[in-house]
C-alpha cells in the first residue's frame, strides 16, 4: 500500500517546502511543543560523515545537506525507512555553504569512553545558504514548525529555467492534473505543490506569474514560467494547501477550529441543514431541533472524516468553541435551549432559564466522555474553551443568571447586568471551579486560553466602570464599551493575577486570545475608536475608517508591548488569534482571522490569484504578525469568493494555518484534497482552509 504525503510545498524561486510526516499513533504529548520549535541545522564538526555540511532532524525524518544534494530519510511503515536524494543538475559543483541565523545553545556528542571521538560545542543555525548554485541564484534551506523548507532566490536578470531538480530514490515521477509534482519513493507518495509565483509592484500590488512543473527527462524536473519583469525579483505568497466546504442544504457556520499533535483537525459550529450535512461515525445522526451544533473531525490528510456528528436537542444549539488534547479528545462549548440536550457523566442539571451554556467532551472516535449544561435561571452562553495536557478544560462566556453554579470562586455572586463566567472541569467532567467575573455593567467573555503554567487568559468586552483590574496598564474605562484582558490562577480558589481595560472613547471588543510563555498574550477583536491605544511600534497607527480589527500583544509585567489597528475604510473585525514561534530564533508569531468589507484592506503577500482584491461584499481575511526585529505584518490577505465570506476560527498545525468560517460563495477557493469539493446549495456552508 502506498502512503500519500501531501505536505511538500514547492514554488519557483522561492519556497520548495518539505513538511514532516504525520505523527505516529504513539506520539507523546510533548511532541506538540517540539513541532512548534524552529528546525535546527547542526554544523558538521566531526559528528557525521565528512561529506555532510549540515544536518537537521524533524519529526519522523532527517535531512543531511552535502555540497551536491539534500538527502532526506523518511520514516516508513513498520520501522522501514525510505531515502530520497534531491540534487541540482548542471549546477555549481562547489557552492559556498554557510549557516545563517545562529540559534541559542549547542549540542554535544559524548559517545563511548574515547574522549578523542567526542564532539562538543556543535553550533546550530536557523538557515543554511548555498551561494550561486546557478548564476544569480542561491538556495536556502530553513525550517517552519518542524518542517523542512527551501527557497531558490533569483536575482533580477538571472535565468530560473536553468533550475533542474534531480531525484534519486524515486521509482516514479509524474505531474498530476492539479499541477503537483508526485514522486513515489518506496511505500511513500510525496507531493511537491505546484509553483505559485508573483511579483510586487512599487505600490504594493501583486501580479501573478504563471508557473508549472515540467519533467526534464529521467528523474529530473524543472519549472516553466509565463512572461514576467526580469528587472524585479519573483516572490512566493502564502499558498492555500487545501480547502473544503462543509455543509448541507441549509445554513452552516464554522465557529472554531483546533488541530491536535497528530494532525487531526476538529471543527465546531452550527447548522440548520436537514439534509446533506456530512455525517460519519455520528453518535447523533439526526438534526433534532431548529439548529444543532456540529462537531467534525478530519483525517490529517484532509481526505476524509474520522467522525462528523450533530450535537443538540429539540431546541436551538450552537457550538462556539472547540479545543483538542494530545489523546485525540475534543472539548466543545456553546449555547443550548434544548430541554433534552444529550447529557453524559457527572453532569450539571439544566439551569431553568431560557438558555444554558454547555460543555461536551468527545473521545477520539467521537462519542461523549461527558456532556453537561452550565447555567442558572437566566441566559448563559459558552463562547470559548481551552484544555491543558491532562484534559482539564476551562470555559468562558456570559451569564445574567443570579444562581449560576459557583465553586472555588473569585466572585461568588453576580456583579451587574451581565457578567463573564469562568469555569473549569476535570478530564472526567467534574466541576473544579466556577465563578462570576465582572463589574456593575455588562461584561462578556469571548476568548479563553491557557499558558504553560495553566494560567487562564480571558478577553472580551465590558461596560463596567468597576471591572476588576490588577497591575493594569489601563486602569479605567475609556468609553462606554472597552475590551479587556485578564489572567486568573486556580490555586485554589480562583484568584486574579493581572487585568486591564484596553480601548478608546468608542466601542472596543476583544474576541480572541492566545497565550505563550507565562505573562505573554495576544488578543484580537475590533475598535470603533479613533483614539484606540496604539503603541509607538505600531504598523498601522491610525484607524482605517469606521470599525477596524485590533491586534494587541500584552506583557503582563508591563504595558502593552504592541497595539495596532488592522483595517480599511469598511468594517473589519478580528475574530480569532493563535500563536506559535518563528522558524528561526523562536520569536512569537501570531496568526489571526476575521471578516472585512473594506476594498482597501491592507494587503501584504496576499494569496496570489485568490486574495489580492476583494471578491464580494464581505470577505474573510487572514494575517500574520511577527516580532522579528520589531512588530511586522508578515502577510495579510483576503480569503473568499464573490458572495459573503467570514473567518471565525484559526489554529496552527503541521501544515500551516487552519481557518474555518462561513461562505456563501461558489466558487470559493477550494484546493484538493477536499472532503466536500462542491457547494451544498444552502444559505451558507462552513469552510476549512489550510494556508502555508
Amino acid at each position: 500500500m502506498t502512503n500519500v504525503r501531501q505536505n511538500w510545498y514547492p514554488a519557483i524561486l522561492m519556497a520548495l517546502a518539505a513538511a514532516a510526516p504525520s505523527f505516529a499513533e504513539n506520539a507523546a504529548p510533548s511532541m506538540e511543543t517540539f513541532a512548534k520549535l524552529p528546525l535546527a541545522f547542526e554544523r558538521n564538526q566531526g559528528q557525521a560523515d565528512s561529506r555532510v555540511a549540515f544536518m537537521a532532524h524533524g519529526i519522523a525524518y532527517s535531512v543531511f545537506l552535502t555540497k551536491q544534494e539534500a538527502v532526506l530519510t523518511l520514516a516508513g511503515p513498520e520501522g522501514r525507512s525510505n531515502v530520497l536524494r534531491m540534487g541540482l543538475a548542471s549546477a555549481n559543483p562547489n557552492p559556498a555553504i554557510s549557516g545563517l541565523e545562529r540559534l541559542a545553545g549547542q549540542s554535544n556528542y559524548l559517545i563511548g569512553n574515547d574522549r578523542t571521538k567526542w564532539h562538543t560545542g556543535v553550533l546550530s543555525f536557523g538557515r543554511v545558504r548555498y551561494e550561486g548554485v546557478y548564476p544569480g541564484i542561491d538556495l536556502v534551506y530553513y525550517g517552519n514548525r518542524g518542517q523542512l523548507e527551501y527557497d531558490f532566490l533569483a536575482a533580477p536578470g538571472s535565468d530560473p529555467s536553468r533550475i533542474r531538480l534531480r531525484f534519486a530514490g524515486a521509482r516514479r515521477m509524474r505531474v498530476a492534473a492539479d499541477g503537483d509534482l508526485v514522486l513515489t519513493a518506496g511505500s511513500e507518495e510525496i507531493r511537491f505543490r505546484r509553483p505559485i509565483v508573483y511579483q510586487t509592484s512599487a505600490d504594493g500590488r501583486r501580479t501573478e506569474v504563471g508557473g508549472r512543473f515540467v519533467l526534464r527527462g529521467a528523474n529530473e524536473a524543472g519549472f516553466q514560467l509565463a512572461a514576467y519583469d526580469r528587472s524585479r525579483p519573483l516572490v512566493i505568497d502564502p499558498a492555500i494547501v487545501r480547502s473544503t466546504y462543509l455543509g448541507g442544504n441549509g445554513k452552516d457556520i464554522g465557529y472554531s477550529i483546533a488541530v491536535d499533535v497528530k494532525g487531526f483537525v476538529y471543527v465546531t459550529g452550527t447548522t440548520n441543514s436537514a439534509a446533506g450535512f456530512p455525517l460519519v461515525g455520528c453518535f447523533d445522526c439526526v438534526r433534532s431541533g431548529l439548529t444543532d451544533a456540529f462537531v467534525t473531525k478530519f483525517l490529517p490528510t484532509g481526505a476524509g472524516f474520522v467522525y462528523s456528528t450533530y450535537l443538540g436537542g429539540a431546541g436551538s444549539d450552537a457550538g462556539f468553541g472547540i479545543a483538542a488534547d494530545a489523546k485525540g479528545n475534543a472539548y466543545i462549548t456553546g449555547e443550548t435551549n434544548s430541554p433534552n440536550f444529550p447529557l453524559v457523566g457527572p453532569f450539571l442539571p439544566p439551569g431553568g432559564g431560557p438558555q444554558d451554556a454547555f460543555v461536551t467532551a468527545l473521545n477520539p472516535a467521537g462519542f461523549p466522555i461527558y456532556s453537561t449544561y452550565l447555567g442558572g435561571n437566566g441566559t448563559d452562553i459558552g463562547y470559548g474553551i481551552a484544555v491543558d495536557p491532562s484534559g482539564n478544560a476551562v470555559v468562558t462566556g456570559s451569564t445574567n443568571s443570579p444562581n449560576l453554579p459557583v465553586l472555588a470562586c473569585f466572585q461568588c455572586v453576580p456583579q451587574g447586568g451581565t457578567d463573564v463566567f469562568v469555569a473549569g472541569f476535570t478530564a472526567a467532567g467534574v466541576l473544579r471551579f466556577s465563578s462570576y467575573f465582572g463589574g456593575a455593567g455588562n461584561d462578556i467573555g469571548y476568548g479563553i486560553a491557557l499558558d504553560a503554567n495553566d494560567e487562564i487568559g480571558i478577553t472580551g468586552s465590558t461596560t463596567s466602570i468597576n471591572f476588576p483590574v490588577a497591575a493594569c496598564p489601563q486602569c479605567i474605562n475609556h468609553g462606554g464599551r472597552d475590551a479587556f484582558a485578564s489572567t486568573l490562577i486556580f490555586s485554589p480558589p480562583l484568584t486574579l493575577k493581572w487585568s486591564t481595560y484596553w480601548g478608546g472613547s468608542n466601542a472596543d471588543v476583544g474576541y480572541g486570545i492566545t497565550m505563550d510563555s507565562p505573562g505573554q498574550a495576544w488578543i484580537t477583536g475590533f475598535t470603533d475608536s479613533v483614539n484606540f491605544p496604539v503603541t509607538a511600534n505600531c504598523v498601522q497607527c491610525v484607524n482605517g475608517g469606521g470599525q477596524d480589527a485590533i491586534v494587541v500583544r500584552f506583557n503582563f509585567a508591563a504595558p502593552a508591548a504592541f497595539s495596532d489597528y488592522l483595517g480599511g475604510a469598511g468594517t473589519d473585525t478580528g475574530r480569532a488569534i493563535v500563536e506559535t514561534v518563528s522558524p528561526a530564533g523562536g520569536l512569537p508569531v501570531a496568526y489571526l482571522t476575521g471578516d472585512t468589507t473594506s476594498v482597501n484592506f491592507p494587503l501584504v503577500a496576499c494569496i496570489a490569484g485568490v486574495g489580492c482584491a476583494p471578491n464580494g461584499a464581505d470577505d474573510a481575511f487572514v494575517a500574520e504578525y511577527t516580532l522579528a526585529g520589531g512588530p511586522i505584518r508578515a502577510f495579510s490577505t483576503y480569503l473568499g469568493g464573490q458572495l459573503n465570506d467570514a473567518g471565525r476560527g484559526i489554529a496552527v498545525g503541521m501544515l500551516g494555518e487552519y481557518v474555518t468560517g462561513s461562505t456563501a460563495s461558489h466558487p470559493f477557493p477550494i484546493v484538493p484534497p477536499c472532503t466536500q469539493c462542491a457547494y451544498s446549495g444552502g444559505a451558507s456552508d462552513a469552510f476549512v482552509t489550510v494556508i502555508h
